[in-house]
């Protein structure tokens, strides 16, 4: 197991190393949880992410260990996963940011319009959210229309040429927020937040963690990079579920649920 770091130090190459060695022995749920444990307590940072070029539309670095937000937390968690090596963790990260050669216009921006959909088509995720959610569960089509697009308010920033943006029709099934204490979220699953639907926004998604089965206690917790806590962190799923039932200020954009992805192996 990893040594006790300050949370601001990403793990040593080789510890990260001999983890990685661990990893394929183990369960995806347990390979999650031990690969992810050493970053909590990482600092939050949005988009820690680019394409690693001082010439690049984004020339932030394309691998760190030392930051994240809540999709690049995901996306590591699942690229260390799928890395035998640390050598081979830099290219694992890539496969699953980008469409094809790593550039803006080729990585995957959008969660439920290209995000997961490429995943699962990849064979890197499966939606269980129905199987989860059972007859809770609420299944909507989200359309990414071109005059959505053109009349966002959210991503405004993100400019992408129009044979990159991915419009068409979206699956999106969820599981109400009021119901997630009557379901069991599997360990070793990602959790992605789903707000309501809205004209002015391209996405429905805003934010991911992982579901993980503390290994001292038992308990269910999320763990993930929290724009709120400003730090990766550990957050039992009550508390979870009690923010977004309960907020302390009205939200102009309502939380309606969460889709649920399994990992696999």
């Amino acid at each position: 197991m990893l040594a006790a770091r300050p949370p601001w130090l990403a793990p040593a190459p080789e510890q990260l190393s001999a983890v990685l060695a661990e990893a394929p022995e183990q369960s995806m749920e347990v390979r999650l949880e031990a690969l992810t444990r050493p970053f909590v307590g990482a600092p939050y940072v949005l988009s820690p992410l680019g394409e690693g070029a001082a010439d690049a539309q984004d020339p932030d670095p394309r691998l760190r260990l030392d930051a994240f937000d809540c999709t690049t937390f995901v996306e590591t968690a699942l690229a260390l996963s799928r890395a035998p090596t640390l050598e081979a963790l830099g290219p694992a990260l890539d496969a699953l940011r980008y469409r094809g050669a790593p550039s803006f216009t080729t990585r995957r921006h959008l969660t439920e319009s290209a995000w997961i959909p490429d995943l699962i088509a990849a064979g890197v995720l499966e939606d269980i959210t129905q199987q989860v959610g059972g007859a809770y569960t609420v299944t909507s089509t989200f359309a990414l229309t071109a005059e959505r697009w053109r009349r966002r308010s959210i991503a405004r920033t993100l400019r992408l040429p129009d044979e990159a943006v991915p419009l068409g029709d979206y699956r999106l099934p969820w599981i109400p927020i009021a119901a997630i204490a009557s379901v069991e979220l599997p360990p070793g699953t990602i959790v992605s937040l789903v707000r309501e639907d809205v004209a002015w926004s391209p996405t429905r998604i805003t934010h991911q963690g992982l579901v993980v089965r503390d290994p001292r206690t038992g308990h269910t917790l999320v763990r993930h990079a929290s724009p709120v806590a400003k730090r990766v962190v550990d957050e039992p799923l009550e508390n979870l579920v009690r923010r977004y039932l309960h907020p302390r200020v009205e939200r102009k954009w309502r939380p309606v649920g969460v889709n649920v992805l399994r990992v696999r192996g």
